[in-house]
């Protein structure tokens, strides 16, 4: 998958590429030291993660890497 989205960026262009950052990680456990206005999970990613317990870790890093009043 980080493959595919390094290929798809690079044939978005550069004004995209520039605009985008690839992380690749562990979703219930990551640490970015920014925050963000806005998370997207995207496709099936959150699927993924099929106990209760590693869902609610996922959202819990997410919601650390949001500023107050943030979107997700």
């Amino acid at each position: 998958m980080p493959a595919l989205a390094c290929e798809k960026l690079a044939t978005a262009g550069p004004e995209v590429a520039a605009r985008a950052r690839l992380v690749q990680g562990d979703l219930r456990y990551f640490e970015l030291s920014e925050l963000f206005d806005l998370a997207i999970v995207v496709v099936k990613t959150f699927a993924y993660l099929i106990t209760r317990h590693d869902q609610q870790w996922a959202l819990a890093a997410v919601a650390a890497h949001l500023r107050p009043g943030a979107c997700s």
